[in-house]
């Protein structure tokens, strides 16, 4: 039996509605949808990074966006919300952040917690003087987290000076009425 691409995207798209019924609403009048903000790419590799020490990093935030765990979906998904200052030396070049460094480690000999290290990359605009020596940005990236266990998964978000600690609760038969994840204030 062949399936024509045009009943898949009607899958889709009914797939869609029934994840979240306001669904149709929020893309006819844009409201609910987040707003447009600047989002540069993900990666998890190293380059060739010369202006980091001109990076300082004002604010960060998580925001949890999705986290409907169940015995079919071990993923959630997180926005992270940063904000900061380029310190550049006097007659020094523009800057803008060209992307944003993201690794996972396990911590602990029995993975108690996953440790996320976001670093905000910075690049030379351009080699025109700029007019004041500080530029400030902001940042909503994006990010899924993949569970790593049944019951409670720990998240670790490090970025410039900041923590954030999340739990997420990864079960099999969880009730609608009880949070599947919660901010945590002091370290595990």
């Amino acid at each position: 039996m062949r399936i024509s691409p045009t009943r898949i995207g009607v899958f889709a798209v009914a797939l869609l509605v029934a994840a979240d019924p306001g669904y149709p609403q929020k893309l006819r009048t844009g409201k609910g949808l987040s707003p447009p903000s600047r989002r540069p790419p993900v990666v998890g590799k190293i380059g060739w990074w010369n202006y980091q020490d001109w990076l300082e990093i004002d604010d960060f935030q998580v925001q949890v966006v999705n986290a409907n765990l169940g015995a079919l979906n071990a993923k959630s998904s997180v926005r992270l919300h940063i904000s900061g200052t380029f310190r550049r030396p006097e007659n020094a070049a523009s800057a803008s952040i060209k992307e944003v460094y993201v690794s996972e480690r396990f911590l602990g000999p029995n993975r108690e917690a996953v440790d996320l290290l976001i670093i905000p990359v910075v690049e030379v605009r351009s080699e025109k003087i700029a007019s004041r020596r500080s530029d400030s940005f902001r940042l909503a990236i994006d990010y899924e987290l993949n569970s790593y266990k049944w019951g409670e998964n720990r998240y670790v978000f490090r970025c410039g000076k900041f923590q954030k600690h999340l739990k997420f609760i990864q079960d099999k038969v969880h009730s609608i009425h009880q949070p599947q994840w919660a901010e945590e204030k002091e370290p595990f």
